[in-house]
């Protein structure tokens, strides 16, 4: 997939569908990404997932997000189909 301009590029959130695989609860001290980054508990939700085509059942990416474990709340959303991890937040808080 390319892109040749940041809307094609904010596109690709409306135009594929994100299907979150896990949310674990991680520590800050496990996760070289995070080593250095402020957290109120000192951990972190992981949520790992796989983004693919509308109407595609293979996967053209992976993605995996760092929000705070104060945002557990969203796990119950993870089940829902073609939802951001942000818009997970958003609904939940």
């Amino acid at each position: 997939m390319t892109t040749s301009s940041i809307n094609e590029l904010l596109s690709i959130g409306h135009d594929t569908a994100f299907h979150i695989k896990n949310i674990a609860t991680v520590h800050v001290e496990y996760v070289a990404t995070l080593q250095g980054q402020n957290s109120e508990t000192e951990h972190w939700l992981e949520v790992s997932g796989s983004r693919t085509m509308q109407n595609e059942s293979i996967p053209f990416g992976t993605n995996k997000v760092y929000v705070p474990a104060r945002f557990a709340g969203i796990e119950p959303l993870s089940e829902s189909t073609n939802i951001s991890v942000f818009q997970a937040i958003e609904q939940a808080f």
